[in-house]
């Protein structure tokens, strides 16, 4: 996903989203690499699950929402970092 363009990603997923017209699917793919929405590693930041949680929050989705130190658990990706795997890229 790194190294994809926003159209690239949308042709990879659209079977996930056959109700979201191509143009769409792709601009929204572009909007979110371009504001940073995917990481380039597996581990969730804190700033990152907040983000995501307060989103939630304020959507009525959930109340009030687990902390970080509850819903989150990065030590699976940092053993996959520490294996130093050559990347998808």
């Amino acid at each position: 996903m790194a190294t994809a363009t926003g159209a690239e990603i949308a042709a990879a997923i659209a079977a996930y989203f056959a109700d979201v017209p191509p143009a769409i699917l792709a601009a929204a793919c572009t909007r979110y690499k371009a504001l940073g929405i995917w990481g380039t590693t597996p581990i969730l930041p804190r700033a990152g699950y907040d983000r995501l949680r307060d989103g939630l929050v304020s959507g009525g989705f959930v109340s009030p929402g687990a902390t970080f130190e509850t819903a989150v658990d990065n030590t699976l990706a940092d053993d996959v970092i520490s294996l130093g795997l050559p990347t998808l890229a």
